[in-house]
This record gives structure tokens, C-alpha cells and sequence, in this order.
């Protein structure tokens, strides 16, 4: 159970208060100009508004890693900071560079210096324009972040109960029951399921490949997972009245993290499954009634296809204003052209109508925020369907259904006379795939068995959406281009993480022919210099603090890929027991240091550590390759028993965790055993009542 009674917990710490995320402005919206109105009424017309308070966000948001929120007694976000508010940290991890134009801020929310268990998150997208798009979830609490221009944004209060209910109409919908479907859930014992074993889907267009080396072109080794390209069209109206570049970027964006919390790609820096916009338009298209017929025509308009093979997309989402439409459209808020049928997502028998079908029409305003219909409707051309209680495709893979569930929270507030009380409350929650009817609010997850929620499930063997997103990745990722190039790279140095000499390591896959390189530092995500390097590896030097390096790669066969990272670094006068402050930005040296390593590849096989050690209810085990390996993670007892026997199977180079949940054992000492390959690492845990 998560106590939500966070205003309640003031941290006193040694180091400097990072800034508020909001400052309120005294400022009406009716003197702030003719766009500001606009978008106002666009905001305040949808139901579950329920309020919207004039904020400035910090000039150049990437540059901060962490911010201070303040909250009320009733534990709601107050813009500013304030005598007899409570305050809690955002912090993030590595800033996430989405193209040249834009960046995503994405944080989790923490009681003071307590990083054990986070209580919210902040996903926001930066705009070259420094205009911020995105979302605050706190507790059971949502606020919307969107742009009114002259630097100034509205921070918008959602009621999650008064999104639109849908109607149960078809399984390509985004859209559920008029109030009851679902509810015994309610009831449901939920239990945790045996981890199923992964394979590798073989790659869709392959042949393409075979022909490449049989004409004796040089081709890359394949990229693995592959990236989905996106490529969103718009309609007038659904512009009007919003910053439609900061809404595509904020939805692609929501998708990507709800992969994350689903642990679909949280093998970083080898996502499993990642979205990437490659192009956004306006685009005239009319929808009428019937919304599979808008949807079908869709994917037969020849201006759409014609774009969709210019920019190699593998899916297309075509987003329309909320009015737009009669009929069927007054109860949908997006859908889909086709869901894949099949045993597994690794025995698809209709890969080719998916394919020709890989269209989705969603509306503006709900596809970000809560309700994240441009992933519902994109989780539909993967192979995800609904909970079974709701419209599903009865030839759609059987264990790819969304979950509902209810969890436990206790809630503390401050009763004056009677001082602190708290009491336990139950939330209702439905997965990415699943419909909400009354009182479910969805959530920011893909059903699965091995990931919790509030302490409870978020899916079971028999719904499990992030499996089959997994195993269905590579056949989308290959819908256009089968042998996409792609980057990245990974740096060492001496001095890390100090300031010092840093050599950075190219890392191309997929592509054809043979690869040249560029390599340039940048001012920030959106000013880079000339180019400083032209072979697989560069030496710089890196001062201290957020350092921005950008690596292109490009094929003879004329295929090219822009990468974008930021590497942090400490400065060395800081000492192991100094509060960097301003270097920092409000954060502990051991927490950047560990923020830090997961940014680098170790040389080695590496069980970097055990998490929380003594273990209570459950620990974490992180470990690090240096290459793709096989994996397998066994836990014994003082006897020697196996009492943890999990083969998560090959795995990709990179930083992992694996999640056990150690409330059913004996306390005790533990050998925790890692086998990568024919290496064997071993730490000792000890479990605790």
C-alpha cells in the first residue's frame, strides 16, 4: 500500500532548495492576449477541466535535473512555493532528446531525499520554442501542462472520472462500456504469474537483407529491437486553438514511458520498443460517421500513402479535432485499421493486411494526458486488445488482453482539531488497453503479470499486453525499411565522473553499405557546432555539468541517423561528503553518482548491487553487460535450495533489473547467483521481518 499523505513530510537537507516547477502569475487570462483566450476556452470546453491556473515554468527546462513541487493539506499541487505548504522533489534521469526541435522531462516524484519509492511522475516535452507540453500525475491527482503562449503556461486540474465513457462498439476502438462492464473486477484476487520465456520473433523482410549480400553490398549487423516510426498528419481543426507540435510530441512521448513503467523498455539503453516521430503535417481528410469506414478510407487516400513511403513510416496517425465527425465518432475517441490475429505474437498469420492497414485516427485532446489513445490505438496495430470484458477480436493473440484492478492506498490529511488522521481508500485502474467504465481511471501502464502498481498486479497470464508488444515489436519496426540505420554510442574515462578526458564509442546497427561518421559537442539539445570528429571514436574533454554530444552516422547507400545525448559529469572539487549544490542541482553526489553509472556500459559482466539490502517485501537486482549474453538469475537459500530460478533469456548490453518479490521468504541470509554466459557473480542478501 502507498501512503499518500506526502504534504506531510518536510525535508530538511543540507543542500541548496531546487526551484519551483510553477511560479503563479498574477495575470488574467483576458489581458494576456488573443491566443491565450483561445486556447482557454479550447481547454476549459472538455470535461474533466475542472480548473486552470495561469504558471511560468524555469527558462530552459533540459538544463534542471531536479524541482521542488509544492502541495496543500489536501495534498494537491499549488503553483509556487509558501508558508504551510509541504514540498516534494522531481527529479530525472537522462534527458531524453526526441528530435532537433524537441526534449521530454521525465521525472518521478519523490518525498524529500527518499528515492526507495517514488509517488508520482512528471512527463513534460520542450519545445525548441521553450513552449512545455505535458502531465503531473501526484497520488490519484492529474494536471495538465499546456502552452498559452508569451512564455506563459496554464496548469490545468483534471477530474480522471469525467474523461468520456465510451460505448462497447468494436474491438478497434478506443472505447468501453456505458458503466458497469468490468466492475467485478473489484473482487479479484489478483496473484502474480510465472515469468513467461521470451523468444526472439524472426525479422519480417529478412529478404531484403539476403538480397543486399547477394549483390555484395556491405550490410550492418541488424538493429535489434527495431524503433516504430511514426508519422503523424493533422487536421486544421485539430490545430486550432493548440500547440499541436507540443501535443504529437507529449503523446509519442506518454507512449514511450508507459512502455517504460510496463518494463517493455526499460533495458535502456537497448529499448525493447520505442516510438519515434519522423514527420508531422497538416493534412485535409474529412471524417464522416462510421469510424472503421473513416479509418479503411484512410489507409486507401493516396496522399496519405504517398507520405507514408516518403518518410519510411511504419505506422500513421491521423489526429482530428473533438467535434469533427457525426454518428459513431460522438461516443469514440480513436481508431485503429487492424489488429493482428495469431497463437502468439511470434505466429502472426496476417502480417500483410496489418501492414496495409497500419493507420489510426485519434482525437486531439485525448490523445496525450490521461488517456493516451494514440498508444491505445498504435497498441492495437501491435497485437493489444481489450480487457475481455470489452469489444475484443476473437482471432487477436488470447493472452494479449488489457487489466483492471483495484488497489489499496492509505490517505492522511490534517483534520484541525483532531490533528493527523488516516484512512484507506481503494484505486480503480485500468491499463493503456483496457475501457474505464465507472469508477476506473486508466493508468499509465500496459497489462502486465510482472509489474505493480500501488502494490497489487498489473496483469495476469492471460493479460498480458506487454508481451505480445514485445514479440510484435520487430514485425511493426519493419513495416517500411527492414534494415533501418540507427546509433548510439557509450563513453569512458579515467576521471568519471569527474570532469576530465571522455572517449566516446559509436555503436551503428542495421543500414547498408559502409558508414562515415560526425561527431559535434552542442551549447544545448538544440545548438550544436561544427563538426570535431570524423571516425568511430571521439576524445573531448568535458567540463562540469550537463555536456550535450551529437553523433550523426551515414551509410553509402544514403541512409542517415542523428543521436543526441547528455552526458553529465561532477565537478572534482566536490568530496565524497560534499553536497554539490550547485553542480548538482539539489542532488546528493551517491545520487548523481548512481544516476551516472546507468549511463555507461560496464567492461565486464557486472551484479553492480542489491536493492534494499537487508531486503523487506522485495529487492532489486541490478546488473550490467557489456554485450548481448545470455541471461539466468538464481537465488539459494542457507541449504542450498533454489528458491528463485528466472532465465530471462538473451539480453541486450546494457544496465538490467529484475524485481523479486521476497515477502513469502524466511528471514535469513540468501546467495544471490547472476550466469552471463559461462561467467558466475554472486552477492549475499540478507532478508528481514
Amino acid at each position: 500500500m502507498l501512503l499518500l499523505g506526502l504534504w506531510l513530510a518536510l525535508s530538511t537537507t543540507l543542500q541548496a532548495q531546487p526551484v519551483p516547477l510553477f511560479e503563479e502569475v498574477a495575470a488574467s487570462l483576458q489581458a494576456l492576449g488573443p491566443q491565450a483566450q483561445q486556447r482557454q476556452q479550447v481547454l476549459q470546453r472538455l470535461p474533466m477541466v475542472t480548473q486552470l491556473q495561469v504558471v511560468r515554468l524555469p527558462a530552459q527546462l533540459w538544463r534542471y535535473r531536479s524541482f521542488e513541487l509544492a502541495v496543500n493539506a489536501a495534498g494537491r499541487l499549488v503553483p509556487g512555493r509558501g508558508k504551510g505548504l509541504g514540498t516534494l522533489t522531481v527529479r530525472r534521469g537522462e534527458l531524453s532528446v526526441l528530435s532537433e526541435e524537441a526534449v521530454a522531462w521525465n521525472g518521478r516524484i519523490y518525498v524529500g531525499m527518499d528515492t526507495s519509492e517514488a509517488v508520482g511522475e512528471v512527463s513534460l516535452v520542450v519545445l525548441r520554442t521553450g513552449a512545455v507540453t505535458g502531465q503531473v500525475l501526484l497520488g490519484d491527482a492529474e494536471y495538465w501542462v499546456r502552452p498559452l503562449g508569451g512564455g506563459l503556461h496554464a496548469l490545468v486540474t483534471i477530474d480522471p472520472s469525467k474523461y468520456p465513457k465510451e460505448r462497447p462498439t468494436s474491438p478497434y476502438h478506443d472505447g468501453g462500456g456505458p458503466g458497469e462492464a468490468g466492475l467485478n473486477d473489484a473482487a479479484e484476487s489478483v496473484q502474480p504469474e510465472k515469468a513467461v520465456e521470451q523468444e526472439t520473433q524472426a525479422f519480417v523482410g529478412s529478404c531484403a537483407q539476403e538480397e543486399a549480400l547477394g549483390a555484395g553490398a556491405v550490410v550492418q549487423s541488424r538493429c535489434s529491437p527495431e524503433v516504430v516510426r511514426v508519422l503523424v498528419l493533422y487536421t486544421p481543426a485539430a490545430a486550432q486553438g493548440r500547440d499541436i507540435d507540443g501535443i504529437i510530441y507529449a503523446a509519442i512521448n506518454d507512449a514511450n514511458q508507459a512502455y517504460y513503467n510496463s518494463r517493455i523498455n526499460d533495458r535502456l539503453p537497448a529499448n525493447r520498443l520505442k516510438l519515434e516521430l519522423v514527420h508531422k503535417q497538416s493534412f485535409s481528410f474529412t471524417v464522416q460517421n462510421i469510424p472503421t469506414d473513416d479509418v479503411e478510407r484512410l489507409a486507401g487516400d493516396a496522399q496519405a500513402r504517398a507520405l507514408r513511403d516518403q518518410y519510411q513510416a511504419d505506422v500513421v496517425v491521423l489526429l482530428i479535432d473533438d467535434n469533427e465527425g457525426s454518428g459513431g465518432w460522438s461516443t469514440t475517441l480513436g481508431v485503429a485499421g487492424a489488429i493482428p490475429h495469431g497463437s502468439s505474437g511470434e505466429a502472426i498469420v496476417n502480417v500483410s493486411e496489418v501492414n496495409q492497414k497500419a493507420y489510426a485516427i485519434v482525437k486531439v485532446s485525448y490523445a496525450s494526458g490521461g488517456r493516451y489513445t494514440l498508444a491505445h490505438e498504435i497498441g492495437h496495430i501491435q497485437g493489444a486488445q481489450h480487457h475481455p470484458d470489452d469489444p475484443i477480436d476473437p482471432q487477436g493473440i488470447p493472452y494479449a488482453r488489457g487489466h483492471r484492478f483495484v488497489a489499496p492506498v492509505i490517505r492522511c490529511i490534517n483534520d484541525p482539531p483532531y490533528g493527523r488522521r488516516c484512512f484507506q481508500e481503494y484505486t480503480y485502474n485500468a491499463t493503456v488497453m483496457a475501457y474505464t467504465p465507472w469508477p476506473y481511471v486508466r493508468i499509465k501502464h500496459f497489462s502486465n503479470p510482472e509489474v505493480m502498481y500501488y502494490g497489487v498486479f498489473t496483469g495476469r497470464s492471460d493479460r498480458n499486453n506487454a508481451r505480445v508488444l514485445r514479440e510484435t515489436a520487430d514485425m511493426v519496426a519493419d513495416f517500411r525499411d527492414p534494415n533501418e540505420l540507427r546509433a548510439t554510442f557509450f563513453y569512458t574515462s579515467d576521471n568519471f565522473p569527474y570532469e576530465g578526458s571522455y572517449t566516446f564509442t559509436a555503436q551503428p546497427c542495421g543500414g547498408r553499405g559502409t558508414l562515415s561518421y560526425q561527431w559535434r559537442k552542442c551549447a544545448d539539445p538544440f545548438t550544436c557546432g561544427p563538426v570535431l570528429g570524423t571516425g568511430a571514436t571521439f576524445t573531448t574533454y568535458l567540463a562540469p555539468g550537463s555536456n550535450y554530444i551529437q553523433l550523426t552516422v551515414q551509410s553509402s547507400a544514403g541512409q542517415a541517423y542523428t543521436v543526441l545525448r547528455e552526458v553529465y559529469v561532477l565537478d572534482s572539487s566536490c568530496g565524497e561528503e560534499i553536497f554539490c549544490a550547485q553542480a548538482v542541482g539539489g542532488d546528493t553526489l551517491q545520487v548523481v553518482q548512481e544516476r551516472l553509472s546507468a549511463e555507461r556500459l560496464p567492461a565486464e559482466p557486472e551484479l553492480e548491487g542489491l536493492y534494499p539490502n537487508p531486503a523487506g517485501d522485495r529487492v532489486v537486482v541490478r546488473f550490467g553487460l557489456p554485450e548481448a549474453s545470455e541471461v539466468e538469475l538464481m537465488v539459494y537459500d542457507v541449504l542450498g535450495r533454489a528458491v528463485v530460478r528466472r532465465r530471462p533469456g538473451r539480453m541486450e548490453a546494457g544496465w538490467h533489473r529484475e524485481v523479486l518479490m521476497t515477502d513469502g521468504w524466511p528471514a535469513g541470509r540468501y546467495v544471490v547467483v547472476l550466469r552471463v554466459g559461462e561467467r558466475t557473480l554472486s552477492k549475499t542478501l540478507m532478508r528481514i521481518r
